[in-house]
């Protein structure tokens, strides 16, 4: 059985991204999942409370991982290893563990959150996890369309789940009908959500990077593009101390064009943003196309890489590449005033502001360089 998912708005995209990394952590082969196309076809075998303890066994290891301090963790593991040694299996103390977080930090009670409950709520989930994994593209058009995937909803899922997105799905952006729907969803209170959509949309935790109180997802038109690009960014953020946003948006385009051959359309290059959550204030960054092919080249990102100061890629980054013609001409000088060789640093940045003039994108074909 498999599902194909389609790029949608950024929520939708990080949830799939956070499934994507669940699946993962189970053992799965997710890169096998990617088209070319940008979509990616989710693989899932006939047992959906079997893929409902896979996912939440992936997704405690994701979380404890990363989105817990070490103390933290500690604390949840040391309960899990109690619930086991008390001859419950490993996936359900995993899941018990993370249950009460999850339905209530990050949803706000799509199903009930006291874990005193959970064997009388869990049936309920492999039931939403059944109507999760539908093959929806022959399912008959009619009916209500999911304001996030546009397929139709199961007409049970209708009539006994929670079709309409509240902070019940995502305490974040959900609406609240009983106060005020969320202005991010156009002041509406009756968005369609099917299952499917909801299970990547609880899969958020996992698909964003957490540091110093702010959140971060990179967002773009492909799900290999975005699986590529978060990825990098992750290494990145655990390197790099403290930069800016933009610094560590172009160290991420830099290294993905070096770890993993990146070449971008220019399409893709105008569709590239940065995602930042600061507790409910969510803010999108993105950089010039230009700026994008310029950094994407491989040898302009290893000459960056090898001169390893961010000064320069600063200057980049605003498109002030002539301040490494400047700095270039001075070490000459500085050199020549010595009686010394020009250093590889000058011939460096003479060969990086050479190369980025030479850049060119043209419309609607690949990157030149």
């Amino acid at each position: 059985m498999s599902l194909v998912l389609v790029p949608g708005n950024w929520l939708y995209n990080a949830g799939v991204i956070g499934f994507l990394r669940v699946m993962e952590a189970t053992g799965e082969n997710v890169e096998g999942w990617f088209r070319d196309d940008g979509t990616v076809e989710v693989e899932f075998a006939a047992d959906p409370e079997h893929h409902a303890f896979r996912w939440f066994d992936g997704l405690y290891e994701r979380f404890t991982r990363e989105n817990l301090s070490p103390e933290k963790a500690k604390i949840w593991e040391e309960g899990v290893q109690r619930c086991m040694e008390a001859g419950t299996p490993k996936e359900r103390c995993r899941t018990l563990a993370i249950w009460g977080t999850l339905f209530n930090v990050y949803a706000r009670g799509l199903f009930n959150a006291d874990s005193r409950y959970f064997d009388r709520t869990w049936p309920d989930f492999v039931r939403f996890v059944s109507w999760a994994m539908q093959d929806r593209t022959t399912y008959r058009k009619e009916g209500i369309p999911c304001g996030f995937c546009s397929r139709s909803l199961l007409e049970e899922e209708r009539e006994k789940g929670k079709p309409f997105l509240t902070s019940e799905h995502i305490k974040l952006l959900g609406a609240s009908p009983a106060k005020m729907p969320n202005s991010f969803w156009n002041n509406r209170s009756d968005l369609a959500v099917c299952s499917t959509c909801t299970w990547m949309i609880l899969s958020y935790p996992a698909g964003i990077l957490e540091g110093r109180g702010i959140r971060y997802f990179l967002n773009a038109p492909s799900f290999k593009l975005m699986w590529v690009l978060n990825r990098v960014m992750r290494s990145a953020f655990s390197r790099q101390g403290e930069r800016t946003l933009r610094e560590l948006f172009g160290t991420t385009l830099m290294e993905s064009a070096l770890r993993h051959q990146l070449i971008l359309h220019h399409w893709s290059m105008m569709n590239v943003e940065i995602v930042t959550i600061r507790g409910d204030q969510v803010d999108f960054y993105t950089l010039p196309a230009d700026r994008v092919a310029v950094l994407t080249n491989p040898r302009v990102a290893s000459l960056l890489k090898s001169l390893g100061n961010t000064k320069y890629l600063s200057w980049v980054l605003d498109g002030r590449e002539e301040r490494l013609l400047d700095r270039a001409q001075q070490l000459i000088r500085d050199s020549l005033k010595n009686e010394k060789s020009p250093p590889q640093e000058a011939q460096d940045l003479l060969e990086l502001y050479t190369l980025i003039q030479e850049i060119k994108i043209p419309t609607g074909g690949l990157i030149n360089g």
